[in-house]
């Protein structure tokens, strides 16, 4: 076996065990209660924006159109996924208050394990924590998953403005 090909399956198997890790990290079902992480004095989440969905949203209000930021988790949640909801809801009270109070911007915190929301996991796609962002405008939706931000767990300040940007990019095509 060549170097490469000893690089390649160290790389595959250190790939692999990530994996696995975060899997499970995040599917535990052990019934302990996962610790609420630690955000920095300049990240406090305040959740005024916060909608906890148990049925599919309405319709758009008025007919105008609106950008749902739509957070899916499990009912047991890991640090990390607690972090990532925590910073969203942060960043929507922090930058996007009148948004909010429009109606042009609306956040829905998901339990995917909760059978009332299955038809929203089943039209999402969601089968983990994950953040989406639906832009619909005219009627027309447009679905995106926004994976980025998980790269900046632990960073508040990355994490805000990288959450920040992907918000703005969005609402710039609403109007």
């Amino acid at each position: 076996m060549g170097i490469f090909s000893k690089f390649r399956l160290a790389a595959l198997a250190a790939v692999l065990l990530l994996t696995v890790s975060l899997v499970s990290a995040c599917g535990d079902t052990t019934g302990q209660p996962t610790p609420t992480p630690t955000i920095s004095a300049t990240v406090q989440p305040t959740p005024t924006a916060t909608v906890v969905a148990t049925a599919q949203p309405t319709a758009t209000p008025d007919g105008q159109n609106v950008l749902y930021v739509m957070y899916f988790h499990r009912t047991q949640r890991c640090a990390s996924c607690i972090y990532a909801e925590d910073g969203i809801v942060w960043t929507i009270d922090t930058y996007f208050s009148d948004e909010v109070a429009d109606g042009k911007l609306i956040f829905m915190s998901i339990d995917l394990q909760d059978t009332a929301n299955a038809e929203l996991v089943s039209k999402y796609g969601a089968y983990t924590s994950q953040l989406f962002m639906n832009k619909v405008t005219n009627g027309e939706e447009e679905i995106e998953q926004i994976t980025s931000l998980w790269f900046y767990i632990g960073n508040d300040q990355a994490y805000s403005d990288a959450a920040k940007a992907e918000i703005e990019e969005r609402l710039e095509y609403l109007e």
